[in-house]
């Protein structure tokens, strides 16, 4: 943890928990699955989890909506959903 002195700590205190909270559930997970949790191990699951958020798909906003239009047909009704035509 950073000091309260220091200039902006509490954003880099609040970072450091994030980054200790996602190493203590790799933790569990693997103690809840009888696995031992070497040091190796956790470092190269957080790492690759880590790789993984960061490679998210860059939608066109065209895509973007068709793609939350098609997951909303669930949760929405079609009197929600209204399409205007403009010419």
């Amino acid at each position: 943890m950073v000091k309260r002195s220091y200039p902006g700590s509490d954003r880099f205190n609040i970072y450091i928990k994030g980054i200790r909270q996602k190493v203590e559930d790799i933790v569990n997970e693997m103690l809840i699955k009888g696995d031992d949790p070497t040091t190796d191990y956790v470092k190269s699951i957080y790492n690759s989890n880590k790789n993984g958020t960061e490679k998210k798909k860059q939608y066109t906003f065209f895509e973007y909506a068709e793609k939350y239009l098609e997951n909303g047909k669930n949760r929405l009704t079609m009197s929600t959903i209204k399409v205007t035509v403009l010419l």
